[in-house]
């Protein structure tokens, strides 16, 4: 348990310690959690994701969206790591789009997520925080163009990208995106169908988790070094390897 986790909820580290994941998720959503993974776990998923709303410690609704990675040992699920983020607001986002194409303007242009919706891959509407991403200043110029062919996205990126487009996949994934200065932001993207001017439409969302993913990747590095450390030592080993 983390620190974001612990503000999110409102529980203490020992009062989250008590609970049980499902304590905190609304019981109507209870049933449609737990099939998520068991399907997980008995099709062998090495990676999904859920968004299920909790109630925190001050009686506040709020939503989760969730990453689940089962670790394996001899292709049998030993473990599984969460990664949870918060969306509420990216709810109210979806829900003002619902209601009003004006509200939903407003409310998309005060979240830090980036935002982008499509008709087969032409941007028909770009928030401030999408433009960010791609280091554009004026988000309006970004409508009217063919998404793949302005994405600042590596080759395995893209690939993955034009996959996506095809299956219209609701499945969360991290892509690269270029800098001009060389350097590689890893955005969580996510995407689904939506109605728009009476219309379908594609919803996508792009958030910056490079500093996560960093985070992750250290402590992942710590974990191995402690767990090399903790091995038991045999000089002969040692000495046939080194050989």
């Amino acid at each position: 348990v983390n620190p974001a986790t612990m503000k999110i909820t409102g529980y203490s580290l020992d009062e989250l310690m008590q609970l049980t994941f499902l304590d905190l998720v609304l019981p109507e959503y209870h049933r449609r959690v737990k099939k998520h993974y068991l399907k997980q776990i008995i099709d062998k998923t090495e990676t999904t994701y859920i968004e299920f709303p909790f109630r925190s410690k001050q009686g506040m609704v709020v939503w989760f969206g969730q990453s689940a990675t089962l670790h394996f040992e001899d292709q049998t699920p030993v473990s599984i790591q969460l990664v949870a983020r918060d969306i509420t607001e990216r709810k109210r986002v979806e829900k003002a789009l619902q209601e009003s194409e004006a509200r939903f303007r407003s409310l998309s242009n005060m979240t830090t997520e980036g935002i982008m919706i499509h008709r087969e891959g032409l941007i028909i509407l770009a928030n401030k925080a999408f433009a960010e991403l791609l280091c554009i200043s004026d988000p309006n110029s970004l409508i009217g163009k063919f998404g793949p062919d302005i994405l600042p996205m590596t080759e395995d990126s893209k690939k993955r990208l034009m996959q996506q487009l095809r299956a219209k996949s609701d499945n969360t994934w991290d892509s690269e995106l270029l800098r001009p200065d060389g350097s590689i932001v890893i955005a969580e993207t996510s995407g689904r169908d939506i109605l728009y001017q009476g219309e379908e439409a594609r919803l996508i969302y792009m958030q910056d988790i490079t500093e996560r993913k960093r985070a992750e990747e250290y402590r992942e590095m710590n974990r191995e070094i402690l767990q090399i450390l903790n091995e038991p030592f045999n000089m002969q080993d040692t000495i046939q390897n080194i050989l």
